[in-house]
C-alpha cells in the first residue's frame, strides 16, 4: 500500500505538475500515522522541487518567486505552528474535510468551467499564505492555489 500510494501520487505529479501529495497523504493514513505520513511525502516533494529547480532555472520568472517569498514564509511559519499544536485525529478531519472541499472545487470548475481572470501581485499575499499553510499542515495540497495565482497572471507551468 505505501509503494503504491507514493507511485501514484507520482503519477498524478507527473501528469498534472502537482497533486504529489494531495493523492498520496489520504491514502498514507490508512498505513502510517498522520505525522509520520505528512513529512515523509514533504521530504519526498522537496527532492522533486529541487531536481525541477535544477532542471527549469532559466525559465522560473524570479520577480514571481521573491514577491510571493515573505507570504509563503509567514504561511509556513504558521501552519508548522498549527501542525505541531493540533491533535493528530483533528488533524486527519481536517485533511479530510480539505480533500473534500477541494473535490468539490474541481469538479465544480470542471463541469462549470472558470473564466480566464488577471490578477495583479497584491494577490501573491493571500496565495502565497494559503498555498504554504496548506502544505505545511498537510505535507501538500496547497499547489493548486500557488497554480490557480500562476494563470491568473499568465503565467506558464515551466516559469513556475
Amino acid at each position: 500500500m505505501l509503494f503504491r500510494s507514493v507511485f501514484g501520487g507520482f503519477v498524478v505529479r507527473g501528469m498534472s505538475g502537482f497533486g504529489l501529495s494531495l493523492v498520496t497523504i489520504p491514502l498514507l493514513v490508512f498505513v502510517l500515522p498522520i505525522r509520520a505520513a505528512i513529512p515523509l511525502m514533504t521530504l519526498l516533494g522537496f527532492a522533486v522541487l529541487i531536481f525541477l529547480g535544477l532542471r527549469d532555472w532559466r525559465h522560473v520568472i524570479w520577480r514571481e518567486v521573491f514577491v510571493l517569498f515573505a507570504p509563503t514564509m509567514l504561511g509556513v511559519v504558521i501552519g508548522l505552528y498549527f501542525f505541531k499544536r493540533v491533535e493528530a485525529a483533528l488533524l486527519v478531519r481536517f485533511l479530510g474535510a480539505f480533500v473534500i472541499g477541494y473535490a468539490l472545487y474541481a469538479l465544480a470548475a470542471q463541469h462549470y468551467g472558470l473564466k480566464a481572470r488577471n490578477c495583479s501581485t497584491l494577490w501573491a499575499w493571500p496565495a502565497g499564505f494559503m498555498s504554504s499553510f496548506v502544505d505545511s499542515m498537510f505535507g501538500g495540497g496547497g499547489g493548486p492555489i500557488t497554480v490557480i495565482y500562476m494563470h491568473s497572471r499568465g503565467i506558464t507551468g515551466v516559469q513556475f
